[in-house]
């Protein structure tokens, strides 16, 4: 029996845990969609928005590290829609990735508009005021950490590790279907 079909016997008998995953998944999908889209626009079109022609090797990094973070929630909930073993763990490394790339970018953004206020230069530059800033920093964090902290808590519960495992370490043996019993009539 193959492993979608041993999953599919078990959400015939509780189909609530498998709709929730279906449900997840296609937000993930979703959400993972928008967040490359969002780096197109935002990078690709629009590179003098982020900064991305400058020469900070960290704000470089941490530009193409996010359609990084999100091509892997991709992957892993298109493995979840297709009920792969292995998209739980990824989905697990997604959430952990994003949730410390959100706070490496909220400290990021705080520092420099706090630097560039405390030095200003001679040089002509749009500086963003700082409470603006700090707020939406904040916001950040709370959508960059909250959204994925949702989908940990998710993925690491036990009834997600049960539903894939077998007991033995090989295939479970499931019991074949046996005639009810004649009642004589």
């Amino acid at each position: 029996m193959t492993e979608s079909a041993r999953l599919s016997s078990l959400a015939a008998r509780d189909p609530f845990v498998p709709r929730i995953l279906f449900a997840l998944a296609i937000l993930l999908v979703l959400s993972g969609a928008a967040s490359l889209l969002h780096f197109v626009v935002e990078v690709i079109a629009y590179p003098q928005i982020t900064g991305y022609r400058r020469n900070d090797s960290l704000i470089f990094f941490l530009t193409w590290l996010r359609p990084a973070i999100a091509a892997v929630l991709v992957i892993g909930a298109v493995g979840l829609l297709s009920w792969r073993k292995w998209s739980i763990n990824l989905l697990r490394i997604w959430a952990l990735a994003s949730i410390t790339l959100s706070l490496m970018t909220a400290v990021l953004s705080i520092w420099s508009v706090i630097e560039i206020h405390r030095f200003p230069t001679t040089r002509q530059y749009v500086v963003p005021p700082i409470g603006p800033t700090i707020a939406t920093s904040i916001l950040g964090v709370f959508t960059g950490v909250a959204f994925p902290l949702f989908v940990l808590f998710i993925v690491v519960q036990p009834e997600l590790k049960n539903l894939w495992s077998t007991g033995s370490g090989g295939f479970e043996v499931l019991p074949l279907a046996s005639p009810a019993p004649d009642s004589g009539a």
